[in-house]
């Protein structure tokens, strides 16, 4: 297991890398800085002052490649593991916390070829690490499905609608952007089309609408190769939401809700065929907890061409495995008590082996 030692200290930059648990750091001001605020320090780093993290990314086509990167500090220095690694497969990174908590995100890429090109990208959120502290993080595994929190949803600047939604996210809530072959999204503005793109909600891509309160329906459906990943084949979305224009000119935020299906699923996208297994359903946005209305869950052994209605009893579902070798499609459906609604299918969202 190869080893990544990461040094973040700002505002300044590094005359050249120096890597090794305690290595000494000189750091100069940056070009054109005034000679009366420039500071020149050394920094000696000791293993005590680095919290160690074991980042595994998934994958579930075999052959695949990829790497992992850590990234920290006020602009954002990225520290990439050396050499690219067999997926799935795991990088250790020792980030440097200058004695005391530092904020750092991790990130693993599966690369399209050996030039290293980026076809999937899985981003934790930032967080803190302190110092000689150890810590494991899972990337990129199954169930692949959008994700919802702060920074996604619908955006609104006077009569402009355009929105952010990571389709391809991983099993543990790690923000997820990938290759797709095929993709379209609509907005309608009750049963009007407003406008479509051959894209992902992904692309910030915005629509002309008008100023009084509306009900609106984002929709969009994107299909990836095989070669890229053999689980979350096809996902599709719908959301449902009113809007207005803002009382002021700044950009406003609608929240949208989705459903998360939290199967534990290998890192090659595999589980124990025919096994019958329970997992929670995770209800994120406007109708989590108390703003939930209804929820509803199916699952399908056949593609999508029949479907089967599972209860949720207490957040979990109870399903059985597919076979060997085939594979189960999911969908939740959510509405919450201010009249949103939202649905969310996942096809091939796992493998029985």
């Amino acid at each position: 297991m190869a080893t990544t030692w990461a040094y973040n200290r700002s505002p300044a930059f590094l005359d050249t890398p120096i890597h090794g648990p305690a290595a000494t750091r000189t750091i100069r001001p940056p070009p054109g800085a005034s000679a009366a605020r420039s500071v020149s320090y050394t920094k000696r780093f000791e293993a005590d002052d680095f919290a160690k993290v074991t980042a595994t990314l998934g994958a579930s086509v075999q052959g695949k490649k990829g790497h992992t990167t850590a990234l920290g500090g006020k602009e954002r220095f990225d520290f990439n593991s050396a050499y690219s690694f067999a997926l799935p497969g795991s990088r250790t990174h020792h980030l440097a916390t200058d004695g005391k908590a530092n904020l750092w995100s991790l990130s693993g890429s599966q690369h399209l070829d050996v030039h290293g090109s980026e076809e999937i990208e899985y981003t934790a959120p930032e967080r803190e690490f302190r110092p000689g502290t150890s810590h494991r993080m899972t990337l990129g595994s199954a169930v692949h499905s959008p994700l919802m929190h702060e920074q996604t949803g619908v955006f609104r600047e006077g009569n402009r609608l355009k929105a952010f939604v990571p389709l391809f996210s991983d099993g543990r809530g790690n923000v997820g952007q990938s290759w797709y072959s095929s993709a379209k999204t609509t907005l309608h503005q009750g049963t009007t089309k407003i406008g479509e793109v051959d894209n992902t909600p992904e692309t910030w891509k915005s629509y002309a609408v008008g100023a009084d309160d509306a009900e609106y329906t984002l929709a969009t459906s994107a299909t990836r190769d095989r070669t890229v990943s053999e689980v979350g084949t096809r996902i599709d979305g719908s959301w449902t939401f009113r809007s207005a224009k803002p009382p002021t000119d700044g950009q406003t935020r609608t929240g949208l809700s989705t459903v998360r299906f939290g199967a534990q699923v290998d890192l090659d996208g595999t589980v124990a065929a025919d096994r019958t297994v329970t997992f929670p359903v995770t209800v994120q946005g406007p109708a989590a907890g108390a703003g939930l209305k209804s929820l509803a869950v199916s699952v399908s052994y056949d593609g999508g061409t029949t479907w089967q209605q599972t209860p949720v009893a207490k957040g979990k579902i109870t399903v059985k495995n597919p076979a060997r070798g085939q594979t189960v499609a999911l969908r939740g459906e959510v509405a919450d008590t201010r009249g949103g609604k939202a649905s969310v299918t996942v096809y091939d969202a796992y493998r029985g082996k």
